[in-house]
């Protein structure tokens, strides 16, 4: 199946009555010749990095934001502790 692929894609479609599945093989074919594997890979990660660095420049506009709001709320937040329970005992202090 493999073989007859690139055979296939060069016949032009007017041409050919093909199966649903062997259409499908050959548009995937055509699809990762245009864009490799690798860089479907990298447009993916650069993608989710771009997301991570918007949601990064969000949150300092929101957090500027509070501290402007309410500028004690920030040492509230920082006087409040949690103990983090585990099965030997207290294991820590945890901020909340």
């Amino acid at each position: 199946m493999a073989t007859l692929l690139p055979e296939t894609s060069k016949i032009p479609q007017c041409c050919i009555i093909l199966l649903v599945r062997s259409r499908r093989a050959i548009r995937t074919y055509l699809r990762e010749l245009e864009e490799p594997h690798m860089k479907r890979k990298v447009l993916r990660l650069s993608q989710s990095l771009n997301t991570i660095k918007d949601v990064n420049a969000q949150l300092v506009t929101t957090t500027s934001r509070e501290l402007v709001d309410d500028p004690l709320k920030l040492v509230e937040q920082l006087k409040q502790w949690w103990k983090i329970k585990g099965s030997y005992g207290d294991v820590g202090f945890k901020y909340t």
